[in-house]
């Protein structure tokens, strides 16, 4: 597990973890202002063996409110099942209290059963609807 601050490597481990999102993350319409942001403000951890497992990106930064967001988690097909996201969650969570967070948001589409399962296995409860195909996730950090 480690943090990265590189933007290159930020960019390059998004296109490594891209085929697990669905639709693609790099095929958004506004994925250049979402990466510009993601680099800008965005807490960046990325998990490692002898290549890219995954990696999280939230932020940590609503200092007023002391609500944290997760903007992406992904772990490569191949090794889920492995605990991975389960440590990449943690590390957010450890983060985001060490900032003073309360809370912790996520945004989910609402046919992705297999991650609410995973959010909700980890603590998450749903919030309300955001969208007509997503729904809001989150749990107390305190």
């Amino acid at each position: 597990m480690g943090r990265v601050s590189d933007i290159n490597s930020k960019e390059w481990i998004l296109r490594e973890c891209d085929a697990v999102f669905h639709p693609s993350v790099l095929q958004r319409n506004d994925f250049n202002s979402l990466f510009r942001k993601i680099d800008a403000f965005g807490e960046f951890i990325a998990a490692y063996d002898s290549q890219v497992l995954g990696f999280i990106v939230f932020y940590a930064n609503d200092q007023r409110d002391g609500i944290a967001y997760i903007t992406l988690l992904a772990v490569k097909t191949a090794y889920q099942g492995r605990h991975i996201g389960q440590r990449l969650l943690n590390e957010c969570r450890a983060f985001s209290r060490r900032r003073g967070m309360r809370l912790l948001k996520l945004e989910v589409n609402q046919n992705n059963a297999q991650a609410i399962r995973f959010y909700e296995k980890n603590g998450f409860h749903f919030a309300k609807r955001y969208t007509d195909s997503g729904v809001y996730m989150e749990m107390e950090l305190w």
